[in-house]
């Protein structure tokens, strides 16, 4: 139990940021590979952070974070599985600030845009706005110490995935096949 919280003094900050991503193709992936974005990006996550949710509740005081990620706004092609975990996140974190608030317990949850990292830099596809990794991190400390329940970055991606909800299928199809992630064709693949 993480140090046994840390030799009983508690943790203050909690961040959880497990995530792994990549395509996943429904025509042709197995359970194992859909099954491992799930463990990884929820189980993970949710662990973390239900492990020191009632500690922190019983000394009244602690933050707990989730890095989720703009994806989970929007559903590309591909990319449903890993969209559908960080929308998971997302609820998940608002339900813990709903319940905790009032035990003196802070929840944040962070959504980024794109970050150079190890797991960006696999990315076959222009990644607009990618911010790197000093930059991204000095935003969410920023966001973590204001106590902010929500905090998405940075603002023409978070426009962007927020008016493209809106959007039809086919276009976000045909502007993410410019981008080169290929859209789903009505035939075979």
């Amino acid at each position: 139990p993480v140090g046994r919280d840390l030799a009983e003094g508690g943790l203050d900050v909690v961040i959880a940021n497990a995530g792994v991503g990549g395509e996943a193709n429904p025509r042709k992936d197995t359970w194992e590979k859909v099954e491992r974005m799930i463990q990884v990006n929820i189980t993970g996550a949710a662990a973390t952070l239900a492990t020191l949710a009632p500690r922190m509740a019983e000394r009244r005081r602690g933050h707990l974070v989730g890095i989720s990620s703009l994806a989970g706004w929007i559903v590309t092609p591909k990319m449903g599985v890993y969209a559908a975990t960080k929308m998971f996140l997302q609820v998940y974190c608002d339900g813990l600030h709903l319940d905790l608030k009032s035990a003196g317990v802070q929840v944040t949850c962070i959504n980024p845009g794109f970050v150079k990292s190890e797991m960006t830099a696999k990315n076959k596809f222009k990644m607009p706005f990618l911010l790197e990794a000093d930059d991204a991190a000095d935003r969410m400390g920023r966001a973590i110490l204001r106590g902010e329940k929500q905090f998405a970055y940075p603002w023409p991606m978070v426009l962007a995935t927020r008016a493209a909800r809106w959007v039809p299928d086919a276009v976000v199809a045909r502007v993410m096949g410019k981008s080169g992630v290929k859209p789903a064709s009505s035939a075979g693949s």
